[in-house]
């Protein structure tokens, strides 16, 4: 028929989805694809089976794949279903459609036990009361600060005249900026000088201002560039140029993408996600 595959494919991936599925309870043994099982009158080949144990005694699972585009009706579960009962030991039954089954094989499967799943890609309508994407949406704000200091002389002048150096000398201090920049306390921990700038600038967005603060604390520059044997300068304030606006992004980040198949419960309407290796 025009609507049915060889389903090879099918039945090595739905092997692969039970493997998978049954390994945390490590119950599962012996799981095969395309054997051959002898019955009570004739030899049957079966798609996938399995057998598992319970309380020291196993059963076997046996497995019927059709990967058509119809949907699989009544006569292929009760032919599936002539086969579980000549094969010894009552083994369990399990249905694998990749489009789902008629209402005459639903009924027929639950008045005999045997198991239903659908697995397939998945539907809008699987994602129903699940999150399907995720919408981002952030604001940055990105401030701007150019930044100059004022040097408390008095103090400057204190320690070079304790160096012995004369009045008149004349030096220059370079003062580095960015990461470069070393600024001290008195008790010779880091000074934070972009919480001091941010804690009196203003808030939200702001076109460019001009700012000067004193230190409220001693602050020192040390290992300026003067050229003179000296390990730091004090630093009396600061001025500053400060900007900020804030830049809008928003994105849509879709998990549906990272979702291969469904594999559905046809009996209870379960679902779980499956990626293309049958992963969950």
């Amino acid at each position: 028929m025009a609507d049915r595959s060889d389903g090879k494919d099918f039945e090595t991936l739905t092997a692969e989805v039970f493997r998978r599925l049954s390994e945390p309870g490590g119950l599962v043994t012996d799981l095969s694809h395309d054997v051959t099982l002898p019955g009570k009158t004739a030899s049957h080949q079966v798609d996938v089976t399995f057998t598992f144990k319970v309380a020291g005694v196993e059963y076997r699972t046996i497995i019927q794949c059709k990967d058509w585009v119809s949907r699989v009706k009544q006569e292929q579960l009760f032919s599936f279903k002539t086969v579980l009962d000549d094969i010894p030991g009552q083994p369990r039954g399990v249905f694998v459609s990749k489009s789902g089954f008629q209402r005459g094989a639903i009924d027929f499967a639950k008045a005999h036990g045997i198991r239903l799943y659908e697995l397939r890609p998945p539907r809008d309508e699987d994602w129903e009361g699940l999150m399907r994407s995720v919408h981002v949406q952030m604001n940055l704000r990105v401030p701007t600060y150019v930044v100059s200091f004022g040097l408390d002389l008095e103090w400057i002048r204190g320690e070079l005249r304790a160096m012995g150096v004369q009045e008149g000398h004349q030096f220059t201090i370079n003062v580095p900026g960015g990461p470069e920049m070393n600024l001290r306390q008195s008790d010779g921990s880091s000074f934070d000088l972009r919480g001091f700038l941010s804690s009196r600038s203003p808030r939200g967005d702001c076109a460019r201002t001009q700012l000067e603060a004193n230190f409220d604390e001693a602050v020192f520059l040390q290992e300026p560039n003067t050229g003179l044997p000296i390990s730091r300068v004090k630093l009396a304030k600061v001025s500053w140029a400060f900007e900020a606006h804030t830049i809008q992004s928003e994105m849509q980040i879709r998990l549906d993408h990272l979702v291969a198949y469904c594999f559905k419960d046809v009996l209870t309407s379960e679902s779980r996600f499956l990626k293309q290796d049958g992963s969950e």
